[in-house]
């Protein structure tokens, strides 16, 4: 599952939207949208700049980042709340300067002097501030959503094989995505990495990774070990 894919689902499930709703409101042809939704290929700069603005959205300081990574999704969102802080103070800055000029102009009270104070290129252009707070408000509100599908998606394959959440992190982390091929049977699950899709058994998937997480333990204690007698070799 590629950025976009993840991205789409999160905007469908968030607003409660079709496939072809989700075609409307980003102004995409439905069978192009269908193709992101199964990760076939990506989406040009005009597609994309199509779905910023259909959701007020600002997709570039996500869109090439690991959104597997839960950790990965949490420093986008601190730098993203960092400039949500900065445009913040000054729409409100902005806001405060208009209301005291109308205030002021409103009472007959307007002098070259008074004047003065203001930057009124900056004054005109709040409307353009505030759509940026917005944005930023949004991506946040969509980031939140990613990082909720994304701890569902692990619940889902927890439930079925019993496996410890912190080796599906790791497997997420380095884009080897896991999940039931159909939830009611759950007999069969889709292993997705490398731009490659793999089926896999239910029972076959759990030996597995069971395997996997004691040769984990076991490389680990191996490595110590060597550590430790080449301490005692020096």
């Amino acid at each position: 599952m590629n950025n976009i894919e993840i991205i789409l689902k999160a905007l469908i499930k968030k607003y409660s939207l079709s496939q072809v709703d989700l075609s409307v409101k980003s102004d995409i042809p439905l069978p192009t949208m269908r193709k992101y939704l199964k990760s076939e290929f990506n989406p040009t700069d005009k597609n994309l700049k199509k779905i910023e603005d259909g959701f007020n959205i600002d997709l570039g300081i996500i869109i090439n980042n690991n959104l597997n990574d839960i950790e990965n999704i949490e420093n986008i969102e601190y730098e993203l709340k960092s400039s949500l802080a900065s445009i913040s103070k000054k729409v409100d800055k902005l806001e405060e300067d208009i209301n005291l000029y109308d205030y002021v102009a409103v009472n007959g009270g307007l002098t070259e002097e008074f004047e003065s104070q203001f930057n009124f290129g900056e004054m005109r252009r709040i409307e353009h501030y505030k759509n940026i707070q917005n944005r930023i408000k949004n991506t946040l509100d969509l980031l939140e959503s990613i990082k909720d599908n994304l701890s569902e998606d692990n619940k889902k394959v927890q439930n079925i094989i019993n496996l410890d959440n912190n080796i599906l992190n790791i497997l997420r982390k380095n884009n080897i995505l896991i999940a039931p091929e159909n939830e009611l049977i759950q007999k069969f699950f889709r292993i997705d990495f490398d731009n490659n899709t793999y089926g896999i058994k239910n029972d076959i998937l759990t030996k597995l990774l069971e395997l996997l997480e004691s040769n984990f333990i076991n490389d680990f204690k191996n490595f110590i070990e060597i550590i430790e007698n080449n301490k005692e070799k020096k």
